[in-house]
């Protein structure tokens, strides 16, 4: 399954996300045929068992384990579905407040977690880590103000069986300098934190010892890191937080010389 990683301005989105979707369709047309071919399989077995019923014990066998491997990694489709969803709805909500002219970048990364590459403790361990980077956005807003978006879940699978999700989300923020004032974004780094919290806890109903945001204010921008367990990332909460920051560079503006 291919990565969708490229430059595109705002009139390409539409076949930006075409491609994404095509990648999605391909998974999907993959997951029939090998559930056409399970079945198909097991049909084979009963008749077998059926005209030889002395190794009815071998056939329930061989049934029980091609019914394991055709239906194997059943929820891969739906997190890729998820993720393209995902990723669309949040490109057509920003589609507006982008640079026409600009260029944006993406990388859409629709595997499933437990690809090998995504893997992060070796083989063999009782537990398996992975790190699944499944989405990076850069794109200029209208204003010049640049906007990464990145969006990972850290997964922890025991005897093939998931054990435990941590959902990542990235959002950095790096303000045009003849627009705003850099510098005197840290005074109130506080207060914006105190912002993000609250439009956090407002879109997802997490509890607090569930729901964390870690804010960086630096010279070049803002960098916010939101850790959540109990619930996926939506759309409507990256946008909440996009729009707390972009309220809060509008309160900075550059001060001209008199």
């Amino acid at each position: 399954m291919r990565v969708v990683a490229g430059r595109f301005r705002v009139g390409r989105l539409d076949d930006v996300l075409a491609e994404m979707g095509s990648v999605v369709a391909e998974a999907r047309l993959r997951w029939r045929v090998r559930v056409f071919v399970t079945w198909a399989v097991q049909l084979v077995w009963v008749a077998l068992a059926l005209s030889l019923p002395m190794l009815l014990g071998l056939w329930v066998v061989c049934f029980m384990f091609t019914l394991f491997f055709g239906l194997h990694r059943r929820a891969a489709l739906p997190r890729k579905q998820a993720k393209f969803e995902f990723t669309q709805s949040l490109l057509r909500a920003l589609a507006d407040d982008l640079h026409p002219l600009a260029k944006h970048a993406v990388t859409f990364d629709a595997r499933h977690y437990d690809e090998a590459s995504k893997r992060i403790t070796p083989p063999g361990r009782p537990k398996a880590k992975f790190t699944d980077k499944w989405l990076d956005l850069d794109v200029a807003l209208a204003d010049g103000t640049r906007l990464r978006v990145r969006c990972q879940a850290g997964v922890k699978e025991k005897r093939g069986r998931l054990v435990s999700e941590k959902r990542r989300l990235f959002v950095a923020f790096a303000p045009d300098p003849r627009r705003y004032d850099v510098l005197a974004m840290g005074r109130d780094v506080a207060q914006l934190r105190k912002r993000l919290k609250v439009a956090g806890l407002e879109t997802t109903g997490a509890v607090g010892e569930r729901f964390h945001v870690h804010l960086d204010a630096r010279d070049d921008g803002i960098r916010v890191r939101v850790t959540q367990m109990d619930a996926p990332i939506s759309v409507a909460e990256v946008l909440r937080l996009v729009e707390v920051i972009v309220g809060y560079l509008a309160e900075h503006p550059r001060r001209r010389a008199a």
